[in-house]
């Protein structure tokens, strides 16, 4: 991806996953739990975000619902981020993609990426898909919002989900407003995710 392709002034949104699988100690950091591993990757992708978006990042957690925490301005994203604790019984990730795009439409941004911090299962995968799926046909293109997965942990624990994010990356039936074929969601491992160009380019290319 061009670096023309990731513009001064576009919205970008992080939310982190703030359920109590969260805790479980399956990092490529030996002894760290998956949410503590997260922030310490996510604050530095933060921190490359707001050179682009200089009003400040959207942070958010989800877990029980979705909640926006603040904005991160390149001083504060620590301070944000940081206090994050797995103290949530569900994984609403329907409802931080929803948080998102309303966040989106409601300061009329022209371009949005939302990047979920996640250990990827969802309480309702239905409810994933059935959101998307409502957003998609109400984009001008697939450019305009688009979703970033950041898995984090263990996944060859579970086949079924990693085939479900591999569905949602890959297969999924969205449409736009004409009934087109429609992408907006990609998949990228947080440990894999080495800089904010990398993850915006698979989200807007993949």
């Amino acid at each position: 991806m061009s670096q023309q392709e990731l513009n001064a002034g576009d919205n970008l949104v992080f939310l982190f996953d703030v359920s109590y699988s969260m805790n479980e100690k399956d990092t490529p950091s030996v002894g760290v739990n998956r949410l503590d591993y997260s922030k310490e990757k996510a604050i530095g992708l933060v921190n490359q975000a707001v050179k682009y978006d200089p009003d400040g990042v959207d942070i958010g957690v989800f877990g029980k619902g979705a909640r926006w925490v603040g904005k991160a301005n390149g001083n504060n994203a620590s301070d944000l981020i940081g206090p994050l604790k797995p103290t949530d019984g569900q994984t609403d990730t329907h409802a931080a993609i929803q948080l998102a795009y309303d966040l989106h439409v409601k300061a009329e941004h022209k371009q949005t990426f939302c990047f979920l911090v996640t250990d990827g299962e969802p309480s309702s995968r239905d409810a994933v898909k059935a959101t998307l799926r409502g957003i998609t046909p109400k984009l001008r293109d697939e450019h305009e919002f688009c979703v970033g997965i950041l898995p984090v942990g263990d996944l060859d624990k579970n086949p079924s989900l990693k085939d479900f994010l591999a569905e949602l990356d890959d297969t999924l039936d969205c449409k736009d407003k004409d009934g087109n074929p429609i992408d907006i969601l990609d998949v990228t491992r947080l440990e894999e995710a080495e800089d904010l160009i990398q993850i915006a380019s698979k989200a807007l290319h993949d």
